[in-house]
C-alpha cells in the first residue's frame, strides 16, 4: 500500500508546472538554455534581458512568470515584433518578445484594435481589470517576429521606476546551474599620448593566446579586452559580468555589469573600444576611461583613468581577470616594460575614419559643408 502511494504522488511533484527552480515561474516549461543574457554587449547597447533558446522551432507555449495583468500589447514589423507586457503587484513589468501568436483573449483585442486603427502596427494599453493573469498562465507561443534572427523568446523585466531593466539572474528569478568559466579571446595593448591636448593612441600588440614575451610599451598605455561567457546547456557566446585589470597586483580598472539604467547605457560606446568596433565589429571593453563617462564611479572603478603608467625600466606584471555572474573566472598574465616604441606606434587614430576631424568633448563645435 505504501509503495502504491509513493508511485501515485511522485509524478505530481516531478511534472508540476509550479517547479520554478527560483522565485518566479519559468516563462517556458522546457529546460533553460540561453542564446543571449543580461548585459551582453550588443550594437550600441547592453542587452536588457534573456534570450531563451527553443531548438530553432516556433510554437513553444509562453507562460507568465508571476501574477498581474496584461498592461500592454505591441505589434510591429521590427523590434519585439509581437510583444506582451505584464504588470505585476510589485510594480515590475515582465516583457515577452518575438511572439508567434497571442493567447486567444489577447489576440481578439489586438485584432479589434488593428481594425479600428486600420493598420498593422499597434500599441494597445489595457486596464488592470481587462486581462488579469496568474503565475503560469498561457500568454502565447514563441515565434520569430520583429527583429529576430531565429525563433526564441526575449524575456525582460523592467523596474518599477522605469529607469532600466532588472538583472533577473542575480535577482534570483531563475536558477541556472553554471560551472563553465568565460573565455578571453583577445587582449589589445595600445599606446596612449595626450601631450598635445588630444588623445592619440595606436595598437602595440594584439594577443589571442598565451604570450610569454615581455611586451614593450611607452610610458602610458591601456588595454582592451574581448571576452565572452560560456554556460552549461548552451553553445552561445554570452556576456561577461566583470572585467578587471591588475598591474603588479594593484587594480587599475574594474567594470561590473550589475543592474544598469537607461542613462548609463548612453555611455556604451565610451566603454568599448569604438575604433575596433568600427573596423572589425568586435566589442572590446577598454580600460581607458574617457572624461564625461557616467559609468565611472558607478560601474567602472579605476586608477589613473585606467592608464598603465610605467615610470621605470623594470618588468611589471599585468593580469586580466574576467568572471560571470556565478563566480566562474578566467585570467591571462602578461609582462610589460617601458621602452621606445617605433614611430608608427605614435601616429593618430583619426585616419581610420572617413573624415579627419577631431571632435573635442569639452568644446562647442560647428561644422559647415558645401550647400
Amino acid at each position: 500500500m505504501i509503495r502504491f502511494l509513493l508511485l501515485a504522488v511522485l509524478p505530481l511533484f516531478t511534472n508540476s508546472p509550479c517547479d520554478t527552480l527560483g522565485i518566479k515561474m519559468q516563462p517556458l516549461a522546457i529546460p533553460i538554455s540561453l542564446s543571449g543574457d543580461y548585459g551582453e554587449l550588443r550594437d550600441g547597447r547592453f542587452h536588457a534581458g534573456l534570450d531563451f533558446r527553443v531548438g530553432g522551432v516556433v510554437g513553444e507555449p509562453i507562460r507568465s512568470v508571476d501574477k498581474g495583468y496584461v498592461y500592454r500589447v505591441s505589434v510591429s514589423p521590427s523590434g519585439y515584433g509581437n510583444g506582451l507586457y505584464v504588470k505585476h503587484p510589485d510594480g515590475t513589468i515582465s516583457i515577452y518578445g518575438h511572439i508567434l501568436e497571442f493567447a486567444p483573449g489577447i489576440a481578439s483585442k489586438v485584432k479589434a484594435e488593428q481594425y479600428a486603427q486600420k493598420r498593422f502596427s499597434v500599441n494597445l494599453y489595457l486596464d488592470e481589470d481587462d486581462i488579469p493573469v496568474h503565475a503560469g498562465q498561457y500568454l502565447g507561443k514563441v515565434g520569430n517576429s520583429g527583429s529576430s534572427l531565429a525563433p526564441h523568446l526575449h524575456f525582460e523585466v523592467r523596474n518599477p521606476q522605469g529607469s532600466g531593466p532588472v538583472n533577473t539572474i542575480s535577482a534570483g528569478y531563475f536558477h541556472i546551474p553554471d560551472d563553465v568559466p568565460p573565455i578571453i579571446r583577445r587582449v589589445n595593448f595600445y599606446s596612449y599620448e595626450d601631450s598635445t591636448g588630444m588623445v592619440q593612441s595606436s595598437l602595440v600588440e594584439s594577443i589571442t593566446g598565451k604570450y610569454r614575451k615581455v611586451i614593450t610599451l611607452g610610458e602610458k598605455s591601456y588595454l582592451a579586452i574581448d571576452a565572452v561567457d560560456k554556460q552549461s546547456g548552451t553553445v552561445a557566446n554570452l556576456g561577461v559580468e566583470r572585467y578587471e585589470v591588475f598591474v603588479d597586483d594593484t587594480s587599475i580598472f574594474r567594470f561590473e555589469m550589475g543592474d544598469y539604467t537607461l542613462d548609463e547605457q548612453e555611455n556604451f560606446n565610451s566603454l568599448i573600444d569604438y575604433r575596433e568596433k568600427v573596423q572589425s565589429g568586435i566589442h572590446l571593453v577598454k580600460t581607458y576611461v574617457e572624461p564625461g563617462n557616467s559609468l565611472a564611479g558607478s560601474k567602472i572603478h579605476f586608477r589613473n583613468n585606467g592608464i598603465i603608467v610605467l615610470k621605470d625600466e623594470d618588468v611589471h606584471n599585468v593580469r586580466v581577470v574576467v568572471s560571470d555572474q556565478f563566480g566562474n573566472c578566467e585570467q591571462r598574465k602578461f609582462q610589460v616594460k617601458r621602452g621606445n616604441l617605433p614611430p608608427a606606434a605614435n601616429t593618430s587614430s583619426a585616419g581610420l575614419f572617413r573624415h579627419r576631424f577631431f571632435l573635442p568633448w569639452f568644446a562647442p563645435l560647428g561644422f559647415v559643408g558645401e550647400g
